[in-house]
């Protein structure tokens, strides 16, 4: 009897996961498609996210893959950190394609995601993302990305686009170098060792 209790739990539990894997994310688990209203042109000015404590981004289009992050508006341009990169689904998913879905509220706007190398941009809207979310410059360089989204004009571009363009590959920033993202991080304990983009 007990035996199989805990076979129909099991299997309770397997069909909730399949099932949260085909909806919106929730929190800190990921979902798929993204759904609301979907904006017609490219967006030119983030400022009406400036409020959002959080917003989705829908990674893979053929496989939608989506999850709750941060964000900061620095000068009309939208950010969103992730911390341990490297372990992020969302982030291995950009870096093969760049092609995403943002919803900040309602609605659905199309857009290209760009991780920032570039230390005087990261020097500009790190602080505002630490000011955002009441943490401080972590004294030890951060295990942290910074992603720009840029409007997506051509719905259809191709995977991997930003490196065909000829851009560079992108790289870790130098080590040590006030100027990394510190976004979101804080010492251990605090909030901000819990969030840092928290997607998966």
């Amino acid at each position: 009897m007990m035996r199989a209790s805990q076979s129909a739990l099991r299997l309770g539990l397997g069909l909730g996961v399949l099932a949260l894997a085909a909806c919106e994310p929730l929190g800190p688990i990921p979902g798929g498609r993204l759904g609301g209203r979907e904006a017609a042109e490219p967006v030119a000015d983030w400022s009406f996210a400036r409020d959002a404590e959080t917003i989705e981004v829908e990674t893979r289009p053929g496989d939608p893959h989506s999850v709750t992050v941060w964000c900061v508006v620095h000068a009309g341009r939208l950010y969103v950190p992730s911390r341990h990169p490297r372990n992020k689904r969302w982030v291995q998913n950009v870096l093969e394609d760049p092609r995403v879905r943002v919803r900040v509220g309602d609605s659905v706007y199309l857009g290209r995601v760009q991780r920032v190398t570039d230390e005087a941009e990261l020097e500009a809207v790190v602080p505002d993302l630490l000011a955002k979310y009441g943490s401080e410059r972590p004294e030890e360089e951060p295990d942290v990305w910074l992603f720009r989204i840029d409007p997506r004009e051509d719905a259809s571009g191709a995977a991997g686009a930003a490196r065909s363009e000829g851009e560079a590959k992108p790289r870790r920033p130098t080590v040590g170098r006030r100027a990394q993202p510190g976004a979101g991080e804080r010492r251990p304990g605090r909030r901000a060792e819990r969030g840092a983009g928290s997607g998966a």
